[in-house]
């Protein structure tokens, strides 16, 4: 039988159900801790779990990345002021708990020490994909569009939009994945807090890539041949902004650094470290134990229906 993982970004979804439930006004505490993301995750997973009951999914979670040894700074902005700090622990202080209740719901979970669940992605999709199985992988960021292949779907459960091997293109502007991220080698990530400085936008990336296949094709190919290269395919002379970058090894470090830090297949991303996984059966009681020591009477009401797509799941992957 063919095996559908569906593997989930576990704070792509919390952060969604943080945000969407506060934008609200419906920040929820019990006993002094804010919960507003733990019951926002258990209804996201609910809705999702409904609709995908025939797939073995796995919740991701972020370790401490690899990253922040290369590049201390790494997602540093998103630290800059008192407020984000805030937000942020707000946000933190709720993990645990959310771990805790998917764990009694029978989720599959894993963590690894040293990775974000977007290195998790990437390894578990080459992996079930080598095996001839296929994968859909949930999540609101774009990172994860690097995956996209033969067997491997990209779903964002915040905006209910996909891409496919076959929509990769239309959805992304590129043809392949390679082009993809060779793009974000250029332009950088300013949510992450990665800048490359090398001049090159999003339109600028987009012009060069339908040119060339890759940025490395680019850089291989001697100066005047790439200009008539780029002409055949635009009708205008190559930009002083590519020919700069042709030229320097500095902006070409600055690119091999930031796609180092951002391409989820580089050969220089480690081994995964302090891996912890979790997958237990499905707890009913200790799952209305936990309802009842968060206030989250709602569910208690509910109960037989909300916990039914996960006991589903369990009987059909036992």
């Amino acid at each position: 039988m063919l095996v559908h993982h569906t593997y989930i970004d576990g704070n792509s979804v919390g952060h969604a159900a943080q945000h969407g439930f506060g934008a609200k006004g419906k920040k929820l505490v019990a006993g002094g801790q804010e919960t507003t993301a733990v019951f926002g995750i258990l209804q996201s997973m609910h809705k999702l779990m409904k609709h995908r009951m025939g797939t073995l999914p796995t919740v991701l979670w972020d370790g401490r990345s690899w990253r922040f040894e290369r590049f201390p700074d790494y997602k540093g902005n998103r630290t800059a002021t008192a407020e984000l700090v805030a937000q942020r622990e707000r946000y933190r202080s709720q993990r645990k708990l959310m771990f805790e209740g998917l764990h009694y719901l029978g989720m599959r979970q894993l963590i690894a020490g040293n990775m974000e669940a977007d290195d998790l992605a990437a390894i578990l999709t080459r992996q079930v994909i080598a095996k001839g199985e296929v994968v859909t992988l949930l999540s609101g960021d774009k990172d994860w569009l690097q995956n996209v292949q033969q067997g491997c779907v990209w779903k964002d459960h915040k905006l209910d939009r996909k891409c496919t091997f076959e929509t990769f293109e239309e959805f992304t502007g590129y043809k392949t994945r390679t082009a993809f991220v060779h793009s974000k080698g250029l332009q950088g990530d300013t949510g992450d807090n990665v800048v490359t400085r090398i001049g090159i936008g999003e339109k600028g990336a987009l012009d060069l890539l339908k040119a060339f296949p890759c940025v490395h094709t680019f850089l291989d190919t001697n100066l005047s041949d790439a200009a008539a290269q780029y002409a055949a395919t635009h009708g205008k002379s190559l930009p002083k902004k590519f020919k700069d970058f042709h030229q320097s090894s500095e902006l070409r470090d600055r690119f091999e650094w930031a796609l180092e830090l951002m391409d989820l297949n580089h050969p220089k991303i480690p081994a995964p470290t302090g891996i912890r996984a979790t997958r237990e059966p499905v707890n009913r009681q200790a799952f209305e134990q936990f309802c009842m020591r968060l206030g989250m009477s709602g569910l208690l009401r509910g109960m037989d229906d909300f916990i039914k797509p996960f006991q589903t799941i369990e009987e059909i992957h036992s």
